[in-house]
Order: structure tokens, then C-alpha cells, then sequence
């Protein structure tokens, strides 16, 4: 065997040995109002931000298929958010779009 393979095989063995199976937490729904929130349209990618600068963190959802985006301004807190509504984000009364790819 060469220098190399038994480099590149010490490393893999010292990998194994520390490797450790990832572990997930349960998943959860976003609710408001006692309700799961929902985004029509095909699938929702959250970002969690201060939006609005109140110094809580908002909850935007991204629509894959349409591209619409939706504001939902937290009433709680960071620790202990509430969400009771959505609405599209707009610039000049038109509901924005951000294009996939």
C-alpha cells in the first residue's frame, strides 16, 4: 500500500470510530389562533426575522410554486411567540414574487 492509501484509511477509521448517528427533534406545527398555519400552493420555506424592527422575531413564509411571500407579525415573544395572522407582503399594492432558481 502506498503513503497515501494508509493516510486516507487512518483517516476513515478515526472518522468511524467518532462518527455519531445525527438526532432530530419532533417536529411541531406553527399555529395561530389554535390552528396550524398553512400556506397554499405547494410547499413553504419559513425564515424566522425581525421584519417589522420591534425587536421580536416574525415569521416569513416563502411559497415555492408561486412565489409569494407571507408576513406573520409575532404579538409574543421571542421565547414565547403569537402569530393570530397572515398577509402577502406588497410593494405598491401588488403582492411581491421571488423567482426559484
Amino acid at each position: 500500500m502506498s503513503k497515501k492509501c494508509i493516510i486516507i484509511f487512518t483517516c476513515l477509521i478515526a472518522f468511524s470510530l467518532y462518527a455519531q448517528v445525527p438526532t432530530f427533534a419532533n417536529y411541531f406545527n406553527i399555529t395561530a389562533n389554535g390552528s396550524p398555519i398553512t400556506v397554499p400552493l405547494g410547499c413553504a420555506s419559513p425564515y424566522i426575522y425581525d421584519w417589522d424592527g420591534d425587536g421580536v422575531k416574525d415569521l416569513l413564509f416563502g411559497q415555492y410554486t408561486s412565489g409569494k411571500v407571507q408576513f406573520w407579525k409575532n404579538y409574543g415573544t421571542n421565547s414565547n411567540p403569537s402569530f393570530t395572522s397572515g398577509s402577502y407582503i406588497q410593494s405598491d399594492g401588488v403582492d411581491i414574487s421571488v423567482s426559484s432558481g
